[in-house]
């Protein structure tokens, strides 16, 4: 007896659908300028559950998986779309900021969460150093917004301070 995999039409016609409309908002987003993380907002919103899609997805290791693909192409996009120059100009801001910044955060944090909420050394700076890495707020202080948000997915729009700007 033969397998039918005509059940598989449909599904797989859609799938060829949506790469072939995401190829042509990628190319789209280069000439307009805005970054491909766009695209992935648009189609999840348009294809989940409450946009006109309707698609019910309950398979939640397909969407981690799925999710971690996404985010490696806007990863990829960005950096093949960042200029030698905007690298350059960020490179000195960024690693002063994932290092001292994220550091002082992080004892700021765990000095602040041992002396306010009565937590030991230790778990006081486990918890310093689970929001030192994620605080965007050196950042905000450190940049200003860049006039063209769309130049590089890879900064997010932000662009360091010039030393004139400093004063």
């Amino acid at each position: 007896m033969l397998l039918s995999l005509d059940f598989l039409a449909i599904p797989l016609l859609i799938a060829a659908g949506l790469v072939f409309v995401s190829l042509l908002a990628g190319l789209f987003s280069v000439r307009l300028g805005f970054s491909f993380l766009l695209v992935f907002l648009v189609a999840g919103m348009l294809l989940g559950e409450d946009g006109p899609g309707g698609v019910a997805f309950k398979d939640f290791e397909l969407a981690f998986w799925v999710g971690n693909v996404a985010l490696a192409v806007i990863l990829l996009d960005g950096g093949l779309r960042t200029h030698h120059h905007t690298f350059r100009t960020g490179l000195k801001p960024a690693l002063w900021l994932a290092t001292f910044g994220v550091l002082i955060t992080a004892a700021i944090t765990g000095v602040a969460a041992h002396f306010l909420l009565g937590l030991s050394w230790p778990m006081a700076l486990l918890l310093g150093a689970i929001v030192g890495s994620t605080d965007a707020r050196p950042m905000r202080r450190r940049c200003l917004p860049c006039s063209n948000p769309a130049a590089s997915s890879s900064t997010s729009g932000w662009r360091p301070r010039s030393k004139s700007s400093l004063a």
